[in-house]
Parts: C-alpha cells; sequence; structure tokens
C-alpha cells in the first residue's frame, strides 16, 4: 500500500492530466503511472537500501544477458562436453596448452550453433537472470546492511572489513537462491528440447530425484562462493575508495556543484578496477567452481553420476588430469565471468548514480518550495 506522500503525489499527478475523459486510454493509462509506477520509483529512490537492491537487480540482469553465450560455452566445457566430442584436452606439460583450450572454445561454440542454432546461445538465460539478478541486488544490499555492524568505521572500511563483508553477502545471496543456480546450469548443459522450461526442470527434478536435489553442490558453491565474492567485492571496493580518496572523483554531470551528489568514478575507472578484481577472484577460485559444475549435473537425464563429494571430485579431477585438470575451462571462464563482473559493477554504480541523481533532485526541489513558502 502506498504511504501518505506517495498517495498525495498520485492525486497532484492525476490532477496534472491533461482535460480527457476518465474512459478515455490515455488518461486511464496516465493516472496508472502516475499512482503505481512513478509512485514506487520515488520510494525507492529515497531509500538508500533500495536504491542499492534496484541498482543491482538491474545491473546482474544486464551482464548476464550480455555473457549468457560465453557462459554456456564455460557450463558446457565445465560439464565435460569437450571430451564428448573428442576434443583434445590440455596437459600440464603441453606447450599448446592455452591453443587446445581456445579450440575446445571454439568447438563447443560450433556445436552449441549446429544443435540449436544462434538462439541456443541464450538456452537458459531467463532462468539466469532470475537467478543473477536477485542474487546480485540481495548481496549488494546485504553487504551496505553489514558494512556499519561489521566494519569500525562503516565510512572507511578496512581491506579484511571488505572481504568479511563481501563474503558474508555472496554466502547471503547463495543460500537464499541456490535452487536457482542448479536449475539454471542443468538448462544450461541440456540437450535441445531436453526441457520445457524453468518449471520442467524443478518439476521433473523433484520427481526423479526429490527436492533435496535442487541443493546438489551447496557445499562446494558455498565453499567457493564465500571466497570468490569476498575476494571480487573486497578488491572492488577498496579501489575504489582508494581511488576517490585520491581525487579520481566526480559528481553527476547536472550536478548544482561538487557537494550536491556523492562523488563516483568514472567509467573508465569502474571498468579498470572491476577487471582487475574479477580476474584475481576467478584465479584464486577457480577449482571450486569446477566442482560445483560437475557435482550440480552429474546424475541428470542418465548422465552418470561419479563424485561423492567435493573432496571426491577435487581429488579425481587432478588424479586424472594433474593441475591443469583443475583449471579445465578456465579460458571461457575468464572470457565469461571478467566481462559480467566489469559490466555488473559499472552497470551497478551508474545505475546507483542515476537514481540518487533522482533523489538529489526531489529533494532540492522540495527546499526550494520550502523556502519560497
Amino acid at each position: 500500500m502506498l504511504d501518505t506522500t506517495s498517495a498525495s503525489f498520485a492525486r497532484e499527478a492525476a490532477a496534472k492530466l491533461p482535460p480527457l475523459r476518465l474512459e478515455n486510454s490515455l488518461a486511464r493509462a496516465q493516472l496508472f503511472a502516475a499512482t503505481f509506477l512513478w509512485a514506487p520509483f520515488r520510494q525507492v529512490c529515497d531509500s538508500p537500501t533500495l536504491t542499492t537492491f534496484a541498482a543491482g537487480g538491474c545491473a546482474g540482469t544486464i551482464s548476464r544477458t550480455c555473457t549468457a553465450p560465453m557462459d554456456r560455452i564455460k557450463v558446457l566445457t565445465q560439464e565435460g562436453r569437450a571430451k564428448q566430442l573428442n576434443m583434445p584436452h590440455p596437459t600440464l606439460h603441453s606447450r599448446a596448452a592455452c591453443d587446445s583450450e581456445l579450440r575446445n572454445m571454439l568447438n563447443v561454440g560450433r556445436y552449441i550453433l549446429s544443435t540449436g542454432g544462434l538462439c541456443a546461445f541464450w538456452r537458459g538465460n531467463g532462468v539466469n537472470c532470475m537467478k543473477a539478478g536477485p542474487e546480485c541486488a540481495v548481496a549488494l544490499a546485504t553487504r551496505q546492511a553489514l558494512v556499519p555492524w561489521l566494519c569500525a568505521d562503516a565510512s572507511r572500511p578496512r581491506p579484511l572489513e571488505q572481504v568479511a563483508v563481501g563474503s558474508l553477502a555472496g554466502l547471503t545471496a547463495q543460500i537464499l537462491l541456490y535452487p536457482m543456480e542448479v536449475v539454471k546450469t542443468r538448462i544450461a548443459v541440456s540437450q535441445t528440447h531436453e526441457f520445457h522450461g524453468v518449471c520442467d526442470c524443478i518439476r521433473r527434478t523433484i520427481r526423479q530425484r526429490g527436492p533435496f536435489d535442487l541443493y546438489r553442490g551447496m557445499c562446494a558453491n558455498a565453499v567457493g562462493i564465500v571466497p570468490h565474492r569476498g575476494i571480487e567485492m573486497g578488491l572492488f571496493f577498496t579501489l575504489e575508495q582508494t581511488m576517490l580518496t585520491a581525487g579520481y572523483g566526480r559528481s553527476s554531470n547536472n550536478a548544482r556543484s561538487d557537494s550536491d551528489r556523492p562523488m563516483h568514478l568514472p567509467v573508465t575507472a569502474l571498468v579498470a578496477i572491476g577487471l582487475i578484481a574479477s580476474t584475481v577472484a576467478q584465479v584464486a577460485t577457480y577449482p571450486l567452481n569446477l566442482a560445483r559444475t560437475r557435482l550440480q549435473t552429474q546424475g541428470v537425464n542418465g548422465r552418470p553420476v561419479l563424485y561423492t563429494g567435493l573432496l571426491d571430485c577435487l581429488r579425481r579431477v587432478y588424479g586424472e588430469r594433474g593441475w591443469m585438470g583443475m583449471f579445465a575451462g578456465i579460458a571461457p571462464n575468464m572470457c565469461k565471468a571478467v566481462p559480467s563482473s566489469v559490466i555488473m559493477f559499472v552497470s551497478f554504480r551508474e545505475a546507483q548514480a542515476v537514481l540518487a541523481s533522482q533523489s538529489s533532485d526531489r529533494r532540492a526541489a522540495t527546499t526550494t518550495t520550502s523556502n519560497r513558502s
């Protein structure tokens, strides 16, 4: 239900409608927008937590949609589809390890294109966004809520505090949304028409293996996401804070003065620090990511069950292929995950700046009106 301020604003907006009859569809649309769209949008802009949540949701959805093709190639490579297609695997002593990995990426891409067409690269993107948008929103909003509680100085958190807060925020988001991660992964590795949507995948999973199968690999995922989110978010926000302190920040282009709105970094700087943070986090935690993918996809629709848990999966992968096996598929993963994180951080900060500017404009207009009266 809208509060008194929002309801008042809706009445004012409705009063400014052109003199059209209410039965007219345009008048109805304008009234609906003023009452149910713009008024809640104003409430979001006025709340820092809701602003962070909304900006995070937009950022997660945008980043995953832009990098969906590389995400599918990465998941198929991690699942072992390269081996099924009789592609060469890089070994520890192979001088052409990187070239072999890139060839595997191209071959998997050609396989996807030949079996499902161009749209197959975005298979599962709907559920991907249903998981990535809320996950990013929850993680960033939780981080903002935890900073005052866990940091000695909330205005300038130390690097280790940033890592701890990021880890807890990522863990919270994963616990709440992990079943969507499993569904997303299984749809991504599925054949054409293997599943008929998100609901069909969930229904068949529960019918065949029970509801707890939606949490398969959760321990591996939690072990991986805690250091990954901690390193990625900790590095990003630490580097951002350092650059702002060094004087690289700027206010919005339409700000009346430098003090009107919080300072934020230009897009080029956000891209640079996002690239650094994501690369370091991906390399440090990739073996856990690979084990999680294999645990999630084994036993689905006739696929063999090969591993009993996280440690067994890592041990067997290392025994079969050595250290290079622990990083199988890291090239497509980096090609997808690093741009995804960069797009996410840039989109988040830019969306946050837009929402904050709307709130600042409204407060300035309210102050001007009060002064006149």
